[in-house]
């Protein structure tokens, strides 16, 4: 029984749990936008963040991804499986993993070039399926990451490679041969 002055909720969630986006909560500027490809899908366009529909599914666009990090000289440090804990808690959640990956010197010389940017290293992609089923491949843009940071102009080559090559990396992770 509340005590008198306290709220009583009728949420039934774990405390910390987030509403569910369908449920009538509303984000200016979070609204749900249709694909250029015209396939129907709905996503969020945010600033900064690019996200690759995949022609695989979840595992097989997990492992060419991974595949695709060594080809181009950098180690996979880990596979973290998002939805694994919600299971736990009894929550289902679609394939959701978020895959952590770099390379001692880019990351040293991102680094040396603009502090700031270790927030955001080592570099992280996330694969994840929705409630479709469709398989997408999720991750930062460089160039947006140098601007929101603050990089010098003469750092912009630097930024720029990063971002074409981690594009490279997921657009070969979700794209047949």
């Amino acid at each position: 029984m509340p005590r008198m002055g306290q709220s009583v909720s009728r949420d039934k969630r774990p405390p910390g749990s987030l509403k569910n986006p369908s449920g009538g909560c509303r984000v200016p500027g979070l609204e749900p936008e249709t694909p250029v490809n015209g396939s129907g899908d709905q996503y969020v366009t945010i600033e900064g963040l690019t996200t690759i529909g995949s022609s695989f599914g979840h595992a097989e666009t997990l492992i060419r991804f991974q595949a695709a990090v060594r080809a181009n000289g950098m180690h996979v440090l880990a596979p973290l499986d998002q939805a694994a804990g919600p299971l736990e808690a009894g929550v289902s959640l679609d394939a959701t993993t978020v895959v952590m990956f770099g390379n001692r010197e880019r990351q040293a010389a991102l680094a040396q070039a603009l502090r700031l940017i270790a927030l955001d290293l080592p570099f992280r992609a996330l694969v994840w399926q929705d409630a479709g089923g469709r398989n997408w491949v999720s991750y930062n843009d460089f160039r947006w990451l140098a601007k929101r940071y603050g990089a010098a102009r003469e750092d912009a080559c630097l930024f720029t490679e990063m971002a074409v090559m981690i594009d490279g990396i997921a657009r070969k992770a979700s794209s047949p041969p």
